[in-house]
């Protein structure tokens, strides 16, 4: 069947592409969670110096920050989805080659994917609504790590990874310099105290929300062609066996 033969061909290129898409985004993810050091050590060098200055303590090096607000977050999904990819490309490339023994395979590899799409836009819809519930989630959580573990005068990592936030983002707090009560938070003298950092960061992201969505309708629905494509040469390889 001619149809089945192209349907193989955009199989195997497709999963060549979401391969190497999955890589990329796996190798980001890797570094965004275990070597955060590679994006802050700039950053945690100039804010160390200023801390010094300013007679507060910024404590431990670059590498020991892993709860860097977002970024963090990002680092796991991007993790998550890119091992996901990988994977899913490797069986829809061996279904594809080799349809006439794995076509169950081509069924599975419908099936997961299906699951997968709506997983992707039901996260992404979560995280590009400003007012979501995961949003209010890890801004919340925030805010009570802030209550409970910064402190300039002793100082910890969390607190060296709040400052940095405060230089790099221009802004204090999550929702603003309240967030500190009566905590001392010199880092924030170079900042705006009037803007939460998490409100800002949610600003920039949603600045780049149309190219990102763009990014994401693209994947979907080259991923849906994916499905179709292992359907048809399911029921190609289906017909050659059991012909109507």
């Amino acid at each position: 069947m001619a149809v089945a033969g192209v349907c193989k061909l955009l199989m195997i290129i497709l999963n060549l592409v979401f391969l190497l898409i999955g890589l990329a985004l796996l190798s980001v993810g890797v570094l965004l969670v275990f070597v955060i050091d590679v994006f802050l050590q700039s950053a945690f060098d100039s804010a160390q110096e200023d801390a010094q200055s300013r007679g507060y303590i910024i404590v431990g090096e670059a590498s020991d920050i892993k709860d860097f607000p977002l970024l963090h977050e990002v680092g796991i999904a991007l993790l998550v989805f890119g091992a996901a990819l990988v994977v899913l490309s490797m069986m829809g490339w061996c279904g594809s080659c080799c349809s006439s023994c794995c076509r169950t395979l081509l069924l599975v590899f419908s099936a997961i994917l299906i699951v997968m799409m709506i997983a992707e836009i039901v996260v992404f819809s979560l995280f590009l609504v400003k007012d979501s519930a995961l949003h209010k989630k890890l801004k919340e959580e925030v805010q009570d790590k802030i209550t409970s573990d910064y402190n300039e005068i002793y100082g910890n990592t969390f607190t060296s990874t709040i400052v940095i936030l405060h230089r790099e983002v221009d802004c204090c707090g999550m929702e603003g310099v309240q967030d500190f009560g009566n905590k001392q938070h010199r880092s924030c003298e170079t900042a705006n105290e009037d803007v939460g950092c998490y409100d800002e960061m949610q600003e920039r992201l949603q600045d780049n929300k149309v190219y990102a969505g763009l990014a994401v309708a693209g994947i979907l629905a080259l991923q849906l062609l994916e499905v179709i494509c292992a359907i048809v040469i399911y029921k190609d390889e289906y017909s050659k066996i059991f012909p109507i």
